[in-house]
């Protein structure tokens, strides 16, 4: 989609300018590391009003690491938006060990201790009671 593409503007004043999504502004440059480029997107592009992508998310360890942006760069406005993303993923045996992964990410930072426990929760009532039998058990682990 080109309104997803930061194309150079002219310079004004000194100052470099992008064109996004058909408006012009200041091209503040900032370097971010340590995060998945698709989470960065998808939090940039909420900033600026495309909530497509993190509305159809549903991986939780895209999620956790959003949340983990969010946190370290003070993104304060799409915290409860992701949190709520979080909790109305479903965990199904695909995404059983990535859930749980995040809930231990999410653990690190207090804001979000209580996010991870409630994830870890259901992450433990899913194998309880989807993983009960060990051929299921086996059939998990060998997959």
């Amino acid at each position: 989609n080109s309104e997803d593409v930061v194309v150079p503007s002219e310079k004004q004043d000194d100052v470099e300018m992008k064109t996004v999504g058909g408006r012009v502004c200041q091209a503040d440059i900032i370097d971010i590391k340590g995060f998945n480029k698709e989470s960065v997107r998808i939090v940039f592009g909420h900033l600026a009003g495309y909530t497509e992508k993190l509305e159809q998310c549903s991986d939780f360890l895209m999620l956790s690491d959003m949340l983990l942006l969010c946190n370290k760069y003070s993104i304060k406005n799409l915290v409860d938006t992701i949190m709520a993303r979080i909790d109305n993923v479903s965990i199904n045996i695909d995404n059983l060990v990535a859930a749980v992964e995040a809930a231990e990410s999410l653990e690190e930072v207090a804001d979000f201790e209580s996010t991870s426990e409630d994830l870890y929760q259901r992450c433990v009532g899913y194998a309880r009671s989807n993983l009960a039998s060990w051929q299921v058990l086996i059939n998990f682990v060998l997959n």
